[in-house]
């Protein structure tokens, strides 16, 4: 999803908003860790990439060949 930024992001704190779908489709996680298979919840963080190319779309180009950003990120990630 595409947000947009409603203030000047070089005052802290910046504020955004954000058009979330009706229906999220991401996918479901089990994270109680109590050992049960639960249905879980689906998690969303906020990420962001400037537009390089300053077209109205982020591009695969924008963000660098990837698909997360780990610079500007509302969650932090660890893997294992």
């Amino acid at each position: 999803m595409l947000g947009k930024l409603t203030s000047d992001f070089y005052t802290s704190p910046f504020t955004y908003t954000l058009s979330l779908p009706t229906r999220p489709s991401g996918t479901l996680n089990d994270v109680d860790h109590d050992g049960q298979k639960d249905t879980g919840v689906m998690v969303f963080a906020v990420a962001y990439w400037t537009n390089t190319w300053g077209d109205p779309y982020l591009e695969r180009r924008d963000q660098g060949g990837g698909g997360w950003s780990t610079a500007y990120a509302s969650i932090k990630v660890r893997s294992g």
